[in-house]
């Protein structure tokens, strides 16, 4: 069923989610609520997984029971990692615990503890209804095949990544995006511009190909003249072809070049294929034949793949180990990961120490989401006192690179003043 709207809640408030859920409905909201929309005979997480990754917002019920629950936060958590809007329904007036705390805290909260229930609900029916009209009134387009992150659709890059997105593209664009993109430091661009340079000559080569197959099946019914204009088409075509391999020769200089390091490459990017297609299996044992060979990315990836569950069970041991390694190595999307894990206690102890240094050497390198941990850190006194110019310090850097969340938090500081 076609859903927008995830309800996520504790066994003990069902009726109250019920409640919210035929409200909803009552006014064409589809909904997701287990257990009405498991499936039979499917398996209970892989259903509860891609019913969040196909929302575009969850209700959270929140109460005392919610707040204590495994299942509701590794909801939430699911539910913030692929970006689906989370909207907390406080019931009760209880604080939510610190893992908790960690995905909601930028969230602005509906209280309905204080007030008739029904009107609370209202409420919220009015909110999700903004949202959704605000929501499909975007231009989005898939989410980055490799950090999920939602672009415009006339974004050739990811904004976050920059990762070639599936559109039309043209070499200059190429040469013209990659020299704007995230990665600053030289090794980074030679790597992105080698990789983008194999998918531009995998493209035109595909479409040349098929464009010359044409003109063949042409020339064997053209006319004497007819079959003149097909061969200058096939010729200039077949120009087309060498020149795009003579393009992809022309490797990036440096490490690059060194054979070894081409495989090397070449392995993660054929994991990377398989990733996309979801044949995760494959594409684990091509990461870590890339990873053993010291692929910075390719671990980092591993670890994702490790920490989602994608292809394997969930491990969260795997997975530190994974980003850890690739975090040594200055990767700052592994170190804002390895932060990430030791602020919730995933597969290490909870550290809140560990991971503000973590999130710090990410923040140092531009991460933005990074940058906003650290001021919520420092804004929320999370295992350190509360610091406010240093929040704002971290908050001002992340908003210079548009992130919204950051805005927010420097427009309430401002407000608190």
């Amino acid at each position: 069923m076609a859903h927008e709207v995830f309800i996520s809640y504790s066994s003990q408030d069902k009726e109250v989610a019920d409640r919210i859920c035929s409200a909803l409905e009552a006014e064409e909201v589809e909904c997701w609520i287990a257990p009405r929309d498991i499936t039979p005979g499917k398996e209970w997480g892989e259903e509860i997984v891609e019913a969040i990754r196909g929302s575009k917002i969850m209700v959270l019920l929140f109460s005392s029971g919610s707040n204590e629950s495994q299942q509701v936060l590794r909801e939430v958590e699911r539910a913030v990692d692929k970006q689906v809007i989370v909207i907390p329904f406080r019931i009760e007036d209880v604080d939510p615990t610190k893992s908790l705390e960690y995905f909601l805290y930028s969230t602005h909260w509906l209280d309905a503890f204080n007030s008739d229930l029904e009107s609370s609900i209202q409420r919220l029916k009015q909110t999700v209804e903004k949202l959704l009209a605000e929501y499909n009134s975007k231009k989005i387009s898939a989410g980055c095949p490799n950090c999920d992150a939602e672009n415009d659709l006339e974004n050739r890059f990811c904004k976050e990544c920059g990762t070639e997105l599936d559109a039309g593209i043209n070499k200059e664009d190429i040469l013209r995006e990659v020299k704007d993109s995230v990665f600053s430091e030289q090794q980074d661009y030679q790597q992105k511009l080698y990789q983008l340079s194999r998918r531009l000559y995998k493209k035109i080569n595909s479409k040349a190909r098929g464009l010359y197959q044409s003109l063949q099946k042409f020339y064997q019914t053209a006319d004497s003249k007819q079959k003149i204009v097909a061969v200058v088409s096939a010729t200039v075509i077949l120009v087309l072809i060498s020149a795009a391999i003579l393009n992809l020769r022309q490797e990036p200089a440096g490490e690059i070049q060194d054979t070894a390091q081409e495989e090397k490459q070449q392995t993660y990017e054929e994991a990377e294929d398989h990733y996309q297609q979801e044949d995760y299996q494959t594409a684990i044992e091509l990461y870590q034949q890339a990873a053993q060979e010291n692929h910075v990315i390719a671990k980092k990836r591993l670890g994702d793949i490790y920490h989602r569950g994608l292809g394997v069970a969930r491990d969260d041991e795997e997975a530190v180990k994974w980003y850890r390694q690739a975090a040594e190595r200055e990767h700052k999307e592994a170190q804002y990961m390895l932060g990430f894990m030791y602020m919730g206690g995933r597969g290490v102890e909870d550290s809140d120490q560990q991971a503000r240094e973590w999130y710090l050497k990410a923040a140092q390198q531009g991460h933005k989401d990074a940058q906003v941990a650290l001021g919520a850190i420092y804004k929320h006194g999370l295992g350190i006192e509360e610091d406010v110019a240093e929040a704002e310090k971290w908050y001002q850097k992340a908003a210079q690179q548009r992130s919204e969340t950051a805005k927010e938090q420097l427009e309430e500081l401002a407000a608190e003043d």
